[in-house]
């Protein structure tokens, strides 16, 4: 494994920032940490430091990384295929699992990303009472789009 140093140049050399996403940074700063990997609640440096994850994901990772039945799961999709653009039989299960668990939810539309998911909800929502402003917490990221993409500094809030 690389050293940290000679790692964050190389993001720095290939990446805007040295980053995914600059939105969420100073100019001027710069990436703590360059992650191995995750386990359960915690991330690993490259360095070997281990951290309470406390974003996961920004909500993605509900149950951590790497839990075993999520692994095993994806490892059984994976021989079947990863990505359709139309129904499949565990999209049709997953909605009826979330219609009868869900008291108000009587149809569930998926998205393939939670950008994609708050644009069509803020047009639906919008088309629906009329109105043209909407509520964002400060510092928060609610996406990409460019109705929200500002104030996302979480250092800051």
């Amino acid at each position: 494994m690389k050293n940290k140093p000679e790692l964050k140049d190389q993001a720095r050399s290939y990446m805007p920032g040295g980053t995914y996403l600059t939105t969420s940074l100073n100019k001027n700063s710069q990436p703590e940490y360059l992650f191995s990997h995750g386990l359960g609640a915690y991330l690993y440096t490259t360095e070997g430091k281990k951290l309470l994850d406390v974003k996961l994901g920004h909500g993605t990772l509900l149950l951590g990384h790497c839990p075993p039945a999520v692994v095993r799961a994806v490892k059984q999709q994976v021989e079947l295929g990863t990505t359709f653009s139309h129904v499949t039989e565990p999209s049709i299960q997953l909605a009826r699992m979330i219609v009868e668990h869900v008291p108000c939810a009587e149809k569930v539309r998926f998205f393939n990303s939670g950008t994609e998911a708050i644009l069509l909800s803020l047009r639906l929502i919008r088309a629906f009472t009329g109105k043209e402003k909407i509520l964002k917490f400060e510092g928060a990221y609610h996406g990409f789009s460019d109705d929200l993409l500002f104030s996302t500094n979480y250092s800051n809030s």
